[in-house]
């Protein structure tokens, strides 16, 4: 195995340094940065963070990238030493913030790393999701809406996850927020529901919404 180039053994060397845009901070627009600090706040309360490492994982989220090594693969048998290996990485960047900005330094980090023979494919577009602002007129009057309706403004936050929004924004130029009325925690649960009570609030929202949104 000594004389081998073994593919896995350079990967494995590169993997933290790949990590490390982790610790990149997102240049992002100004206006999220109260939505983010109720979205800090939200998470806060409702997720179960009984670790140290989810408690500094919610410290760190929105203002810098998430990175996960999911896949490795590589090598055809035990007795053979491996010539290619490769391993994918689920980087998830904050909406408003600048993919090629965190490209370019993740292949500054994979050249840091000076290992020869491994080389960086990633795949960033111009815009990382996307979120309406918050000053937006729709953001306002939904949120009259909202706040017709049960008495509270609402607050606006910034999901973990993806939604519908960035095809319909980005496909066909319509302004978009998410809204519903289910249950904190049950979202993706077995047996997920939503009570009577808030079921006919949303249909309340939805229509005054849109009888009387002013475009």
């Amino acid at each position: 195995p000594y004389l081998g180039d073994n593919a896995i053994t350079k990967l494995r060397k590169v993997i933290p340094w790949v990590e490390k845009i982790g610790d990149y901070r997102l240049d992002l627009p100004e206006e999220l940065e109260k939505p983010i600090e109720d979205s800090l706040e939200f998470y806060g309360k409702t997720q179960q963070l009984d670790t140290e490492e989810k408690k500094k994982g919610l410290e760190r989220l929105f203002h810098y990238p998430t990175v996960a090594c999911n896949i490795i693969s590589g090598g055809v048998k035990s007795n053979v030493v491996p010539d290619y290996a490769e391993a994918t990485f689920d980087i998830r960047l904050t909406p408003g913030s600048k993919p090629l900005k965190v490209k370019e330094r993740i292949l500054e980090l994979v050249k840091e790393a000076n290992v020869p023979g491994v080389e960086a494919v990633v795949r960033a577009g111009e815009t990382a999701g996307y979120h309406e602002s918050p000053n937006s007129p729709f953001a306002h009057q939904l949120s009259d809406t909202i706040q017709e309706f049960t008495g509270k403004r609402p607050i606006i936050k910034i999901l973990t996850g993806g939604t519908d929004a960035i095809s319909i924004k980005n496909y066909a130029g319509i302004p978009c927020l998410g809204y519903g009325t289910s249950l904190v925690g049950m979202a993706h649960q077995p047996d997920e529901y939503v009570t009577v009570e808030n079921l006919v609030l949303g249909v309340k929202v939805f229509t005054g919404f849109s009888l009387t949104y002013k475009g």
